[in-house]
Parts: structure tokens; sequence; C-alpha cells
């Protein structure tokens, strides 16, 4: 009788800790989301001929989050506007800037939101607070040097930097002067101040507005950083593992830096040490990698030449991806919402990031 008494509190006991686990396991099982990674929806891409009838278009990218591509012109463009293309009707439409002497092939455009946006080409800047409909010229400081207008980057609608080189053929000598110039401001371009400059250098390829409170970085000659964390007042110079053409820090703050020759590192210490990027499927022969984007859900996409695409998700190892709709080399790539555009040599590409 006492045997048959535990067997059978064993047995319950048993019956109810297998029900108590089930319902454990089916309740985590119905409160867990399932998060997809993000990825490029090469099914949906749009090619767009940088050739269009009586211009061109493309030398100058800005892609905002609803698809709506912003664009310089090139030598066949009419140097006083610049070009819209909506993701809605897929038409052009041109908007005419405060410039007689023109900004066509060199000219970059930037946006910080959708209302703010700027042009610079040469020493000729152009700031639009209304989402493009109208531009304004802006002058540069009256003290500056630079003879060309290079990079841009704005940390937000009030603080940010302009880049460029105060180079010139000297006409005594027949010799090139060289010189860099960083200017800042901090009321949304109202004022710009010279920050820094040096007659050491000759190129101010990119400049990188970080999260990461009060920093930036500048890319010079391709071959160096300047790091500033206090929104310009000092700058630090750090030498590069590889000479490199493109920039970017994603959403950690990490730097990630990619050139010719299959150069491609990152730096989570503000340049202050680099390692090489692991990148799965990489063909035989060295990529030449020519720009570098994130999105704000954690993708970054590299592009090179062929065509070739490398994707990473928030900073893990990199794989490789073509596809038959994009062969030509590529030079630029911009990520804004659920949004992509690459720049090729004849064709604009706009196609989706799905997550």
């Amino acid at each position: 009788m006492h045997t048959a008494k535990i067997a059978i509190v064993v047995l319950c006991f048993t019956v109810f800790s297998s029900c108590a686990n089930s319902y454990s396991v089916q309740g985590v099982q119905k409160n867990t989301p399932i998060v997809s990674a993000p990825r490029l929806d090469f099914t949906s891409v749009e090619k767009i001929p940088r050739a269009q009838s009586g211009f061109d278009v493309g030398y100058g990218l800005a892609l905002q989050a609803d698809g709506d591509i912003w664009a310089t012109g090139g030598w066949n463009t009419r140097g006083d506007h610049v070009y819209r293309l909506s993701s809605k009707d897929r038409a052009w439409r041109e908007l005419k800037l405060p410039s007689p002497g023109g900004v066509n092939v060199g000219a970059k455009i930037y946006f910080t939101d959708s209302q703010s946006g700027w042009i610079i080409k040469d020493r000729e800047m152009f700031h639009t607070g209304n989402g493009g409909q109208t531009w304004t010229s802006v002058p540069l400081e009256r003290k500056s040097e630079i003879t060309n207008l290079q990079a841009a980057s704005f940390v937000d609608s009030d603080t940010g930097f302009v880049g460029g080189t105060t180079g010139f053929m000297n006409r005594d000598t027949f010799e090139p002067e060289h010189g860099i110039e960083i200017l800042c401001t901090s009321d949304g371009g109202k004022e710009f101040q010279v920050c820094y400059k040096s007659k050491e250098h000759q190129t101010v390829h990119e400049i990188v507005a970080l999260k990461q409170e009060k920093t930036a970085a500048a890319l010079i000659d391709g071959q160096y950083f300047l790091v500033t964390k206090n929104y310009g007042r000092e700058w630090t110079e750090k030498a590069l593992p590889a000479s490199v053409v493109t920039a970017v820090a994603d959403n950690q703050n990490t730097l990630w830096i990619a050139g010719g020759e299959g150069a491609f590192f990152y730096s989570r210490d503000l340049g202050d040490s680099w390692n090489k990027s692991e990148i799965n499927g990489a063909e035989s022969a060295p990529v030449d990698w020519s720009s570098i984007a994130f999105g704000e859900n954690g993708i970054g996409v590299a592009v090179g030449n062929n065509g070739i695409f490398a994707v990473t998700v928030n900073g893990g190892a990199w794989k490789v991806l073509k596809t038959d709709q994009i062969t030509e080399d590529l030079f630029d790539i911009q990520i804004s919402g659920s949004y992509v555009v690459v720049q090729g040599k004849e064709s604009l590409y706009r196609f989706s990031v799905l997550n």
C-alpha cells in the first residue's frame, strides 16, 4: 500500500512537470518575434540612364528617404540647374540655381534631412531649407584660400564641415602649390570659419560625421585621417594602412575604408588601429572598391568594379553578391530609408532594401 502511494505521487509530479515545461516552451515560442536580416532586393532594380534627352546626370548624387534622387549634371547640362527624379512618377525635374557661372561637372550635392541640402563646387556653395524648392548662395569665409571645394558633411541642420584644396599653379615657378582647408559651421551655414589648414596635403576626399558626439573624420589624400572630437577646434592626423578612396562610419561609430586592389579595413577606435575586413566569396582577382554606405537598419553595402557588391549586417563578415542586372563598374552608393541608389558609368540604379 505504501509503495503504491509513492508511485502515484511520482507519477503526478512527472505529469505536472511535463505540462509545466510544455507550457513554458510554448509561451516562449509564442512571444519571441522572428526577425529577418535586411537584404538587397535586386528584383526591384530600376535602371536609369545617365544620358537623358537634352542633359546628363549623376556626377553628384543625393538620395532621400522617400526614394527621390537629386543629381548635378555633366558636360551636356546647363550649369545653373540641379535635377530631381521623383520615385512616384519617375520623371526628372530641373530646378534653377543662382549661379551664372555653372556648377555642373564636379559639383556635389548633400542632404542633411528632407529639407536641408547643400551643393558645393569650386568656391561656390548653395543651400536649401525647403526641400530643394529654392536654393540660395552661401559665401565662403573671406579668409579662406580654398580653390576647389571637394567634400562636405553635416552632423545636423546646424553643425557641419566643408573642405577642399587650396592648391593652384604658381605662375612664377610653373609648379603646383599644395594645401587644404576644412571649414566649420555651428549655425546652419550662416557663417563658416577655417578650423584646419595645411600646406602638406592636397585633397579632402570625404568628411565623415560620426554619431559619436562632436566627432568627425576627414579622409585626406587617400592616406590619412584627420580626426576631431570637439567640432573642429582640434584635429589629429592618423596614417591609414593602405591607400583608399572612400570612407564611412556605421551606426556603431566604426570607421570603414576601402580602395583598389582589395583594400578594405575597419577601425573601432577612430583610426588608432585597423583590422582587415573579412569578405566571403570574393573573386580571385582583387576588387577595386569605390564606395561604402550604411543604412539605419544596420545593413552595409560596398560597390566596386564589374558590378560587384559586398553586403554586411551590423558590421559582421561581408558577403560578395552579383546580379545580372548590374554588370558595369560602380562608383558610388547611397542608402536612405528603404532605398538604395548606385552610380555606374552609364546608368544609375535604384532599388529597395528588404527588412
